[in-house]
């Protein structure tokens, strides 16, 4: 009899990055170095979308004009996150998001909002 393990979705623990997120991390601590950027912040911003609904994007970047960007890196975007970005984009104008993507083909991808 063979034994089929099923990986149940893993909760993201507030304040520790997964596997992407590190990545992502490294990529912009080499923009800050290199001073494309001044500095970045991993889940700084929570936004409150509604009673007991909030949006974490998972990284905060300040560039040396002074605008500011919130990126969420995703390896795929399930439905309720779609949902929340949506809410976000609408209720945040003033706010600049993008969702993060790494193709390995590419490297980084970028969809701005």
């Amino acid at each position: 009899m063979s034994h089929i393990r099923f990986r149940a979705h893993q909760r993201h623990r507030p304040g520790e990055m997964n596997k992407l997120e590190a990545r992502y991390a490294e990529y912009l601590e080499g923009l800050r170095l290199g001073g494309d950027i001044l500095r970045w912040q991993f889940e700084k911003i929570t936004l409150k979308l509604a009673h007991d609904m909030r949006f974490t994007p998972d990284f905060w970047i300040l560039y040396p004009d002074g605008h500011g960007e919130l990126h969420d890196t995703k390896g795929f975007m399930r439905e309720d996150a779609k949902l929340k970005l949506k809410i976000a984009v609408e209720q945040f104008p003033e706010f600049l998001f993008a969702v993060v993507t790494w193709d390995k083909r590419g490297g980084w991808q970028f969809e701005k909002f």
